[in-house]
């Protein structure tokens, strides 16, 4: 545990950046299926294969298939319509000269093989962008003997696993592209071996375009429907062999977060409906004698036109009634510009409101301390809302890095009123929530601003103090009135946070794991979500990183310029200037950061519950306990839900403000 550790603390100090699961793939790879080439293969023999309806594809089989190697350069007439690899003289400069995009410090060349790296655990990455239609085989490999767990060599096509290969291990592998596709192989303390390599090209056809009546519009996907993902080719078949993939969730009609486990159990990416196979909505067995047909054909045609349904489009939830809000005062929106500007791309990115607001704007929030107020102008602007309306509450020096997922899930998924653990620390955090319009939801809310004059003489961590009682008083635990006599007697100043940290582990003790709370009904319902599986956390646990398809899309405790620069965002267009790390590494760096906080994160063989860390944290997705699930919790008789919207839970520290408030002036977003 020690040793894993330290190598967590080197990954956030930049010196480990990625980690990789291994897989195993064994199918003989022998030369690529297109046309008749020197390999004597008849082509014809395929296309007999196929249904009636495709009969019209034998004049395709005959088109010209150009044949590249590193020995041997392609026309210049076909050069425009298909990649081509430097000859047989290859060096740096040979390779940067066509395309190859080269991140590896040291570089060996022979005759008919060549070897990158970059040395140490830095990352290094061979990437070629593909022009043109055809089908890529190449020999790979990783030529580095040591038996390190991290030694791995993996090869993408457009960011999609392909095949991944451990100390020794090479093979020839064959891959179908198409315009613009773009391949990647990248080592981790590792060396990369790549000798053979050739391309067979196509030259599109005209009688293709005769056929467009074949090819499937496909329907528009939904989230949770099977679909599948190409990956390598059978060099000795010529058939597409496919990977089974689920649409995890979905970003807008274009897009969505693809998950395939039948490569890497956590495996995830964002892929556009036109790079998706949706084949009657299910899941296609490449075993299927039809499946077989349809697929051996796709990488004859264009993307456009390939047999088997494509993704029409994504069914995108509707968002429902969203905003998001904050709490500044002028000279905190100034010091917190860039905080606040990220969080203005994300909600024009997504469609949601925006409300920032300075603290004038509801007279009747007249609580002294600010955190309490906030809670207070929350309660309000709800209460402006449409009943439903879902808030996401931030505070000022939120950074928002992942402008392309949304919400969805936690409003989707929790319940009305959502706190979190915080990432590294005993406390359920305070500043950031999500609260839907409904009457219990702001009397909740309110409540808690009661602590405003409740507040004990020493240091109690303001609002995130008062929320441990607040929530073992509202829910009724047993024993809450002994944690809530140690809240009130806290007298020790911030030097000497030891009592504070007693009172905070009392209340946890009682609240036990993250869980959906029913509030006196099941429809009424308080979330806690685990560390780093709500939609904000801390940045700085994590190195200010994360990624696109899972974990949090938001970081707090961002304080400096400096800080928010570290994500790498282009503000003002709104837009990344680097990519985020790759959802399956992100997630391997959360489980051994999980590992090494055991006090924090449940994990190891005595741990059999949905929360364990190895069962959830390497996608992201632990859940929250269910009301009654085990460990179940000890609660006295909770008055009704409906109670508390009509604001009779005052024993509990639940209150209702009755007093009106002026309507927000027009410009106060």
């Amino acid at each position: 545990m020690h040793t894993l550790c330290i190598t967590y603390l080197l990954t956030c100090l930049g010196l480990v950046s990625t980690y990789k699961t291994h897989f195993k793939q064994a199918p003989q790879f022998l030369a690529p299926v297109t046309s008749p080439t020197e390999d004597g293969v008849d082509s014809s023999k395929q296309v007999s294969k196929l249904i009636k309806e495709v009969n019209d594809l034998k004049q395709l089989v005959g088109t010209l298939v150009k044949t590249t190697d590193v020995g041997v350069g392609p026309s210049a007439a076909d050069a425009k319509t298909c990649s081509n690899l430097p000859a047989s003289n290859i060096s740096r400069a040979a390779l940067a000269s066509q395309g190859w995009q080269l991140s590896v410090s040291d570089l060996e060349f022979a005759p008919h093989f060549m070897k990158a790296w970059m040395g140490g655990p830095s990352v290094g990455t061979l990437r070629f962008k593909l022009h043109g239609t055809g089908r890529l085989s190449m020999q790979v490999g990783n030529a580095f003997t040591s038996p390190d767990p991290q030694n791995v060599v993996t090869v993408r096509l457009n960011g999609i696993d392909i095949a991944s290969y451990a100390q020794g291990e090479e093979e020839v592998l064959c891959l179908q592209f198409s315009d613009g596709d773009e391949l990647e192989i990248e080592e981790v303390m590792s060396i990369i071996y790549l000798a053979d390599v050739k391309i067979f090209c196509q030259n599109p056809d005209a009688h293709a375009q005769k056929l467009s009546h074949l090819f499937a519009a496909g329907r528009p996907c939904k989230a949770g429907q099977g679909v599948r993902l190409r990956t390598r080719c059978n060099c000795s078949t010529g058939e597409q062999q496919w990977t089974e993939a689920v649409v995890q969730e979905i970003i807008d009609d274009t897009r969505a977060i693809i998950k395939y486990p039948s490569i890497r159990p956590n495996t995830t990416h964002t892929m556009t409906a036109s790079e998706i196979d949706a084949p009657d909505g299910h899941w296609q067995v490449a075993g299927a004698k039809e499946a077989e047909q349809l697929m051996s054909t796709a990488g004859l045609l264009r993307p456009s036109e390939r047999l088997a349904p494509r993704c029409a489009a994504f069914e995108a939830k509707q968002r429902g009634n969203v905003g998001i809000m904050m709490l500044a005062t002028p000279n905190f929106q100034t010091r917190y510009g860039q905080q606040i500007q990220s969080i203005k791309c994300y909600a024009r990115s997504q469609g949601y409101d925006l409300h920032v607001l300075s603290g004038d704007e509801f007279p009747v929030c007249k609580e002294k301390n600010w955190f309490f107020k906030k809670h207070c102008m929350v309660a309000k602007l709800l209460d402006l809302q449409t009943p439903g309306y879902s808030m996401a509450v931030i505070d000022s020096d939120v950074v928002a890095f992942v402008f392309e997922r949304g919400l969805d899930y936690w409003v989707q998924q929790g319940g009305d009123l959502q706190f979190y653990e915080r990432g590294l620390g005993p406390e359920v955090a305070a500043g950031n929530y999500i609260a839907k319009n409904k009457p219990w939801v702001r009397n909740w809310l309110m409540g808690w601003t009661k602590f405003d004059s409740r507040m004990p003489p020493g240091y109690s961590s303001a609002d995130n103090g008062a929320i441990h009682v607040h929530l073992l008083e509202t829910l009724q635990l047993e024993g809450a009135e002994r944690c809530a006599q140690q809240y009130a007697h806290l007298t020790a100043m911030v030097d000497n946070l030891n009592p504070y940290f007693a009172f905070v582990n009392c209340t946890k003790t009682l609240l036990g794991p993250p869980r959906n709370w029913h509030m006196g009904s099941p429809a009424d319902v308080l979330t806690i979500w685990p560390r780093y599986n709500f939609f904000v956390d801390d940045g700085i646990y994590v190195d200010f990183n994360g990624s696109s398809a899972l974990g949090p899309i938001m970081h707090h405790g961002i304080k400096t310029e400096e800080q928010v620069g570290k994500y790498k965002l282009d503000l003002k267009s709104c837009a990344r200037t680097e990519p985020l790390i790759n959802g399956d590494d992100f997630g391997e760096r959360m489980l051994l950061m999980a590992k090494c906080y055991p006090e924090f994160y449940p994990a190891g063989p005595a741990c059999r519950g949905r929360q364990c860390a190895e069962k959830c944290m390497p996608d992201l997705s632990c859940p929250p306990l269910e009301n009654n699930e085990e460990p179940a919790p000890k609660r006295r008789q909770l008055l009704l839900a409906g109670d508390a919207s009509s604001g009779v839970m005052t024993s509990s520290g639940w209150a209702v403000e009755t007093a009106k408030v002026r309507s927000l002036p027009s410009n106060y977003a």
